[in-house]
């Protein structure tokens, strides 16, 4: 890549991103209900690997192992993770609401 100009180099960029960006909307709103939820958590849950194993518990798919791959889960499965991570904000913003300060 250090052979790539600069406008290249953001093209390639912006492929990549693309690339792993899910396609079906629910899958989207997956990321939306993460990045409200990570800021909330520990340390050692605000990694990527957490919310794979998340997904894959929430669908009851074993074998989803990336990311990359939201797309490829069914509908049903989709939005059993939906409704995991919601079950979960709400916990979380329930947990931080007792806090007395």
């Amino acid at each position: 890549s250090r052979d790539l100009s600069l406008d290249d180099r953001r093209k390639c960029a912006e492929l990549l991103r693309n690339a792993a960006r899910p396609r079906k909307r629910i899958a989207r709103f997956i990321w939306v209900l993460w990045n409200q939820l990570q800021p909330m958590l520990d340390a050692r849950e605000r990694k990527g690997a957490y919310l794979a194993g998340f997904v894959r518990k929430a669908a009851g798919r074993r074998d989803f192992e990336s990311l990359a791959d939201l797309d490829a889960l069914a509908p049903g499965e989709l939005r059993s993770v939906v409704e995991a991570l919601k079950k979960r904000l709400a916990a979380e913003m329930e947990r931080t609401r007792e806090v007395p300060f």
